[in-house]
């Protein structure tokens, strides 16, 4: 993990730069919709990972993955 991941004041602007990017969209969207939004993607995003790395530890090979998404 970098060292900016684990820096509150480094992710708090970061969100803040989200929540104005996300607002032209949506002007009503708040920085806990957005931090759900981003926890959402990562979960999936591991979830479908997961299931990839455990489809090539069973010896079923990429070709026959499909992706839940």
């Amino acid at each position: 993990m970098c060292k900016d991941c684990t820096n509150r004041e480094k992710n708090n602007e970061q969100y803040d730069v989200l929540v104005e990017k996300y607002r032209e969209y949506f002007p009503d969207a708040d920085k806990q919709e957005v931090i759900k939004k981003v926890n959402y993607l990562r979960t999936n995003f591991r979830k479908e990972l997961k299931s990839i790395r455990d489809a090539e530890k069973s010896g079923t090979g990429t070709e026959d993955i499909k992706p839940s998404l």
